[in-house]
């Protein structure tokens, strides 16, 4: 009988919302999006919360999911991909529109408010317009003489009949300031007016920060906080809080203290819950992510399977994989099948290519130093593993140990009586050849 073609890539289901919305949910993210939603009546002065999570661990999975909770419960929310959109100037008119377009569904006048007051804003915050600006400031004040001169010389060049300019100019910068601060608060007030048309917040799911250019990413937590920041608004922050503080110190300086400085933006700051145990009967999101992606790929739950699940769990764990790391773990498994026999050990090369590729690339050209360092790090990784599968980790630990030595030397007796009961392949070279052969995507001749 033949076997069913299995695909070697499925399309991710991010944006696809069930009707119910945390349908296959397997890490309990409607329990945590459940608990966040009765929290958020708590916070009627408004708040910025970050959800903080690596990268590829579903944090817009549970944030688009979470978004259409609330809108099934009659918040008004809006969901933004930054990424999308870090093209644009000034990250204000991006959050500004998401507010103007909720503003349509509710009183006429607000949107009139908001969307006269937001103009000026913007205009005042594009980098061209304040370019301007300052050019033509520098002008009246100094005559011809660029802004880089020393501006000391050229307030002497002045001269007495420039006092009543330099007052002037003063007084126009007095005037700006205020104007500008009148168009802030009316901003803010049209703000506080439309989120008090609901005994419920307005939630702002702001994702994909970390990703944007440093300028954008920075700038848009930034405005946030100095525009938005109005009783009835709650933004949440969908981060990799780790690459956002890369990003405030490629923006002000490797000196900055990023975190105290993010900490002045985020009120309250949430980890996305991952179960990492790495014991074959304590729950481990790895693992379970691995099986059900496995069925989802087309295999069967057989016992190849699950022993692949069970090992690749745990050196996901041990090597700090993300969920969509064991998902393109269980794209290599598909594409180098048959594994056969050999799932046991397929984990193995599949993990390091995803956690240590250039590691990976040395043990396929047989580099001997790369097998005494391949070496060590399964014997650090038996030492940490369940008792059942310290075995198989402990013929791989032993190949590389021949490998260290050129293949001079053949496995000990128990090894090698292991290897040969559950592979066809014979020889420890020509088996570990055969195995990185599966996780390296090559076509044999």
């Amino acid at each position: 009988m033949n076997q069913p073609t299995l695909p070697i890539f499925k399309r991710p289901t991010t944006d696809d919302i069930p009707t119910r919305r945390f349908e296959g949910d397997l890490y309990a993210r409607e329990e945590l999006a459940n608990r966040l939603t009765q929290m958020l009546a708590r916070m009627p002065d408004g708040a910025v919360l970050s959800i903080d999570s690596p990268w590829g661990e579903g944090k817009s999975w549970f944030g688009r999911r979470w978004q259409a909770t609330l809108s099934d419960q009659e918040f008004r929310t809006a969901y933004i991909d930054c990424f999308a959109r870090d093209h644009i100037e000034d990250p204000f008119t991006m959050l500004a529109s998401e507010f103007i377009a909720l503003a349509k569904q509710g009183k006429p006048e607000a949107q009139v408010k908001l969307l006269e007051a937001g103009k000026k804003i913007g205009a005042s915050l594009l980098p061209a317009a304040a370019k301007f600006a300052a050019n033509a400031a520098g002008h009246w004040l100094i005559g011809n003489a660029e802004l880089g001169d020393d501006i000391a010389k050229s307030a002497e060049a002045i001269g007495e009949k420039g006092a009543d300019k330099l007052e002037r100019l003063v007084a126009k910068s007095i005037e700006d300031y205020e104007a500008g601060k009148k168009t802030v608060d009316g901003f803010k007030k049209a703000l506080r007016e439309l989120a008090a048309e609901s005994d419920k917040p307005i939630v702002i799911f702001v994702d994909e920060l970390d990703r944007c250019r440093p300028d954008f990413a920075v700038r848009t937590i930034e405005r946030i906080k100095h525009f938005f920041d109005v009783p009835g608004i709650i933004f949440v922050l969908l981060i990799n809080r780790k690459q956002l503080t890369a990003a405030v110190k490629g923006l002000y300086g490797q000196e900055v203290e990023a975190d105290a400085y993010l900490g002045k933006f985020i009120n309250l700051s949430l980890s996305l819950p991952k179960h990492a145990s790495g014991e074959f009967h304590s729950p481990d999101d790895n693992r379970k992510h691995c099986e059900e992606t496995l069925v989802r790929y087309g295999f069967a739950r057989n016992n190849g399977t699950q022993e692949f699940s069970q090992v690749m769990g745990v050196l996901g764990t041990q090597f700090k994989l993300s969920l969509r790391d064991i998902e393109r773990a269980v794209i290599l498994f598909s594409f180098g099948q048959p594994i056969n026999s050999s799932a046991v050990y397929a984990p193995w090369p599949i993990a390091l290519k995803l956690a240590h590729p250039d590691l990976f690339a040395k043990l396929v050209l047989n580099d001997r130093e790369a097998h005494s360092e391949a070496y060590r790090l399964a014997a650090s990784v038996r030492e940490k593993s369940p008792e059942n599968m310290r075995p198989a980790i402990q013929l791989l630990e032993e190949m590389h140990n021949c490998g260290s030595q050129g293949f001079a030397r053949e496995l000990p007796e128990e090894q090698a009586q292991m290897l040969s009961g559950m592979t066809r392949v014979h020889g420890v070279k020509r088996f570990f050849a055969w195995l990185f052969e599966r996780a390296d995507l090559t076509v044999s001749q």
